[in-house]
């Protein structure tokens, strides 16, 4: 669902959430070859978008060493 959408219900995704749905606005299409930026595919997307992309990555993992960190717990 949409930030806008949560929004429009009354939902809060919480900051990853929100995080994500911003970052799918930003560039709708990821897959390990194309990127869709202003709506066009490229395999050489703009040093913006990089920065973005790094980022993108550097929360997955966080967020990944987060979730196995906390497993024992739960």
């Amino acid at each position: 669902m949409h930030l806008h959408k949560q929004i429009y219900i009354g939902l809060s995704g919480g900051n990853y959430f929100n995080y994500i749905s911003e970052m799918q606005e930003q560039i709708p299409v990821i897959t390990g070859r194309f990127i869709n930026e202003n709506g066009t595919y490229t395999e050489t997307p703009s040093e913006e978008t990089v920065k973005k992309l790094e980022e993108y990555g550097r929360v997955q993992y966080y967020m990944l060493m987060e979730k196995e960190a906390l497993a024992p717990f739960f």
